[in-house]
């Protein structure tokens, strides 16, 4: 990992912090850290730091925090994943972090797998061990929100629209398979770096004409990423950053 990340409740003030219990020996397994080691740290929703380890033990780590560096803005892209496989999912949450999206929205769509619903990796601890690893990869400073909906017409019909009015300016795009796609990505105009983003990625055997065309009807542009078919992850690095490089 790149970045060790800190929670703002493990601020001691604002140049010391203190990890303890599973949080210390986390750091000491995964980020090797030692006395004297200077390395650097994600504080999350504050920014990025250089540290260095005052002490240590099994059970806890004391750091001396300093040097505050450039903070990664978080990106207003919010992506609606159709909930995948167990593995696959891990990916999504954490690349999520890694490109620091605003929100992640999992969704059940018709062609999603009932099992992947009650998967251990949907619960809260879960989803937040992945998140940690995708912004310790990246140094992104803020957690993306996660939400999971189970009904996939209240979610287009109640939720979305009002989350869709919380932007000022958006564009909504759902990948579809290349016969349905009515437009290419790059004739998407992006002149305002700050404009919201929604992306809507289905499972890999695609979504039903239905659910295409409620999103048509939010104002979705139906794209195509090409006529072979790709793994939900790889679906979602290559949108987000064919948009990031569209937006800057």
């Amino acid at each position: 990992m790149n970045y060790l990340a800190i929670f703002e409740s493990e601020l001691i003030d604002r140049n010391h912090a203190r990890l303890v219990s599973t949080r210390a020996r986390y750091a000491i397994e995964v980020h090797e850290l030692k006395a004297g080691l200077s390395f650097s740290v994600v504080v999350i929703n504050q920014g990025r730091k250089k540290a260095q380890v005052l002490n240590i033990s099994t059970n806890e780590i004391n750091l001396l925090l300093s040097e505050d560096v450039d903070v990664l803005p978080q990106e207003p892209i919010e992506l609606i994943v159709a909930i995948p496989r167990p593995q696959t999912l891990r990916k999504v949450l954490q690349l999520s972090a890694t490109f620091g999206i605003k929100a992640l929205h999992l969704i059940r769509s018709e062609n999603v797998v009932k099992s992947y619903l009650t998967s251990k990796r949907l619960e809260p601890q879960a989803i937040e061990e992945d998140l940690l690893l995708g912004i310790e990869q990246s140094g992104s400073t803020c957690l993306p929100e996660v939400f999971i909906h189970h009904r996939f017409q209240q979610f287009v019909e109640d939720y979305l629209p009002l989350r869709m009015k919380s932007y000022n300016d958006f564009k909504a795009v759902v990948a579809d398979t290349h016969k349905n796609a009515d437009i290419s990505l790059n004739e998407i105009n992006f002149p305002n770096p700050e404009r919201g983003v929604f992306i809507a990625i289905g499972p890999e055997s695609g979504w039903n004409q239905y659910e295409v065309e409620k999103f048509q009807v939010l104002s979705f542009s139906i794209i195509s990423l090409g006529k072979r078919i790709l793994r939900v992850e790889t679906a979602c690095t290559a949108l987000i950053s064919q948009i990031q490089l569209l937006k800057n």
